[in-house]
């Protein structure tokens, strides 16, 4: 899933004559996507969230996500849901809102 959420960010970042103040947020938001599952694989003790492949998670949005976890994935939830994520195929999307799905009901135990 990272991976394919790295290559979305690619594909937007290659989009020819898109401005920066466009290009940006939307890398950014595919950027807080990842964030969970890395949060998830750090604490499984798969390795740090740091030095995750392939670009490691962003402080910024881990910090968001350590502060609040089930608001956090809601929205990352709806930004799949509401189409707000270019490139992301059926699979992936469904994929991504389950994992969230399943993250956000373990937080709610």
């Amino acid at each position: 899933m990272v991976n394919g959420l790295c290559l979305i960010q690619d594909k937007i970042k290659a989009e020819y004559g898109m401005p920066d103040f466009i290009q940006e947020p939307k890398v950014a938001n595919v950027e807080a996507l990842k964030v969970p599952m890395f949060y998830v694989w750090h604490k499984l003790g798969y390795g740090s969230t740091y030095t995750l492949p392939p670009r490691g998670a962003n402080a910024y949005w881990l910090a968001s996500f350590k502060t609040s976890p089930p608001e956090y994935l809601s929205e990352c939830i709806r930004l799949l849901q509401h189409g707000e994520i270019p490139y992301v195929d059926m699979d992936l999307k469904n994929s991504l809102i389950g994992f969230y799905s399943d993250i956000s009901e373990a937080y709610n135990i």
